[in-house]
Order: C-alpha cells, then structure tokens, then sequence
C-alpha cells in the first residue's frame, strides 16, 4: 500500500509554519555558511601551530579534525537546505502564519545559534591564553548550560559534561596519542 502523495492530501504536504522552512534562502545559509568559514579558519591556523619533537604527532591534529568535521557538516547543511528549497520551488505549498509560540521557539533557536557561533570566535580568541584545558572547560561548560534547563541540576549537568569531555580529549590526545594540547600563556 503506497502513501497517499503531497499533492493529493494537504496533510502530508511540506510544513512551512516552520519559519526557517519559510523564510529566504540567504537567511537560511548564514549559519552553515559562518560555520563553514569558522571551520577552514580553524583548519588553516591548526596547521600554524608549532611541531615539538617530543610530540608523536603533530599539534594541529585534534583541532585540524574538529575543523574537518565542522566543514563536513556544514556543507552538508548546505545542501540540505538547497534540496529542500529546490523541493519547495517544484511543489506549490501555501504558507501559513507561525503561531507566537512558534515565534517564540523560533527566536529562541537563533539566539541559541547566534551565541554558540559568538562563544566559538571567543574559544578560539581566547584558547592562547587560557590553553586548551580552561578554555575548552569553559566553552563547554557555556554551551552545556545555554542547551540545557537554568536549575542548579542542569547547571550541575553541564559541569559533569564539560568536564568530561576536557577530560577525554586531554587523555586521548594528550595521554594517549602524545600529542600536545595548546599551552597558554596563562595555564
């Protein structure tokens, strides 16, 4: 048994009370397109960073990997929404008005977005001299706590993340791999 096609029932059709699946294109690539430019800024300065010779491989790797998977999925962003969008030209969708509460939800999304992109330039700003340990704690912490409920568990959640995850990347990387982590000027 087939399912019945978009444009026979209206209840199947694309949903575009979603404001980003109605909004202009330009808007919609902003955030794939400064993660996209933030990852091969992350890419070209990890190759800058100097060789020790007590490393077993070089210092740039756990960021340079970081930087590949941020462009990787941005430009997977990227053609998503050039799928959809060349979808939605073909196929004729009213759009309806977003409810306030989708609004709301909307905004509330891009704040969150606008935030991790501006705490992303601030790590990478920082990172020299806080090193890799501080600064990563508390980029991770900021995110944690910005995803997750404003109550002292959550705050404690983001705590235990953060450390965690500081954690991993020092003993795999540092421990694990031999190599060395950013030193800052500071720690």
């Amino acid at each position: 048994m087939s399912s019945p096609s978009s444009e026979l029932d209206p209840e199947n059709s694309l949903d575009t009370s979603d404001p980003e699946a109605s909004g202009s294109l330009g808007w919609q690539l902003i955030l794939p397109v400064g993660f996209l430019l933030f990852g091969a800024m992350i890419l070209v300065a990890s190759t800058q960073f100097p060789d020790t010779a007590a490393a077993v491989t070089a210092p740039g790797l756990y960021p340079g990997i970081v930087s590949a998977v941020l462009i990787l999925a941005s430009v997977l962003s990227i053609l998503e929404l050039l799928a959809v969008r060349r979808g939605e030209t073909k196929s004729e969708v009213t759009a309806t008005k977003p409810t306030d509460e989708e609004s709301q939800e909307s905004r509330r999304t891009w704040t969150r977005a606008v935030l991790v992109t501006a705490l992303s330039v601030l790590y990478v700003i920082v990172i020299p001299y806080l090193g890799f340990v501080a600064t990563t704690f508390l980029y991770c912490f900021a995110i944690a706590a910005l995803l997750r409920d404003r109550n002292p568990r959550g705050i404690f959640g983001a705590v235990l993340i953060s450390a965690g995850l500081v954690a991993a990347a020092y003993y795999g990387f540092e421990v694990g791999l031999n190599a060395p982590l950013p030193q800052g000027e500071i720690f």
